[in-house]
């Protein structure tokens, strides 16, 4: 065969094969992005957990509880290095959602789902213990918890030896306005604005969830040994000082006296004018302000040899306790004990002209 002939079907052949391979990489190389691709969309569901800055919670007992700023950076630690498994039975026993994402745990393994797949996770044997303590103090100390009006069944409030339910607790979530999450330094300077806190017990299917004021704009909420403090307006403050009868400006006030303190069970005074006969009823502020002005006069018991008329009779009722008390012209006696006051029916009279 000619050399020339030869020469011209080996550089041919070569340029062949040159193509041929260049082809056949150009259609494998797609698949090979394909499979990249693909691998990093089967790591995007737990990425994209992490990645979500609001998330809320439901368990047997609560619904749609927000999980607090403050727990998220912990939820993320403890399931950032779960592993991803093939699927997994499990009974749930918290689920959790956030715009783009869900998920469903027995705080071993986790379940996570989009619109398009689903993924199970295996949560590491080491942050299972910490896990479990944050999303009980995440859902029972979270501001939503006390939101949650139909899923409550009794609130309690107190303040010192008044205790009282809470009949429309429609009503009493509505008081409630939350600012922000604080710290427990600025929670404790909060608490010493006013004397006295209030006392929340809150009773929910199967455990109960404790709640204190810290003074007039503060609010802490805790359950077993956990604790979380809020910034909140004054409108809770008010409404149980108007629901216990309490006198806001004697709360925060340094000259209350310990008498004064003695009479805050009192709800209504009933006055019955023994000269004129005339009845009338005292409550809210002229309650208040009779106590004050009348009650604050108390010093020592005296003895009473003086004759005066007695002007008024006094009855006290509170929810569960009465007191009688007689008004002379200069006296008043309680409990079978007469006390010194100047003018105290005139103290009476002027409160009750007031009317």
């Amino acid at each position: 065969m000619n050399k020339k002939v030869i020469k011209s079907i080996l550089i041919f052949s070569s340029v062949v094969f040159i193509l041929s391979f260049f082809i056949t990489s150009l259609k494998t190389k797609p698949k090979e992005n394909q499979v990249t691709t693909t691998a990093a969309q089967e790591s995007n569901l737990m990425d994209s957990l992490l990645k979500e800055q609001s998330i809320k919670l439901s368990n047997n007992n609560m619904q749609d509880i927000t999980m607090e700023e403050d727990y998220l950076n912990d939820f993320r630690y403890y399931i950032q290095k779960s592993n991803k498994i093939e699927k997994v039975e499990f009974e749930e026993v918290l689920t959790g959602y956030s715009d783009n994402i869900k998920f469903s745990t027995d705080l071993n393994y986790i379940k996570i789902m989009n619109d398009k797949k689903t993924q199970y996770f295996d949560i590491s044997d080491e942050q299972i213990k910490g896990l479990k303590k944050l999303i009980d103090k995440s859902i029972n100390t979270s501001f939503d918890t006390i939101k949650k009006a139909k899923e409550i069944k009794e609130v309690q409030i107190s303040y010192k030896n008044k205790k009282k339910q809470i009949e429309n607790i429609k009503e009493f979530n509505e008081k409630l306005h939350k600012k922000s999450s604080i710290s427990e330094y600025k929670a404790s300077k909060l608490m010493a604005e006013v004397k006295e806190n209030f006392d929340i017990n809150i009773k929910i299917d199967g455990y109960d969830i404790y709640a204190k004021t810290l003074g007039k704009t503060g609010l802490g909420i805790y359950h077993k040994d956990y604790a979380a403090y809020y910034e909140i307006d004054d409108t809770l403050y008010n409404y149980l000082c108007d629901v216990l009868f309490i006198s806001k400006n004697d709360n925060e006030s340094d000259e209350i006296t310990s008498d004064e303190r003695e009479y805050e069970w009192v709800q209504t005074i009933k006055v019955e004018d023994k000269v004129n006969d005339i009845k009338e009823e005292l409550k809210g502020e002229l309650k208040d302000e009779l106590i004050r002005t009348l009650f604050g006069e108390i010093k020592e018991p005296v003895e009473f040899k003086e004759y005066e008329f007695k002007r008024y009779n006094l009855k006290l009722k509170g929810e569960s306790k009465e007191q009688e008390i007689i008004v002379y012209e200069n006296h008043i006696k309680i409990n079978d004990k007469y006390y010194k006051i100047n003018g105290a029916d005139l103290i009476v009279d002027s409160v009750v002209n007031n009317i």
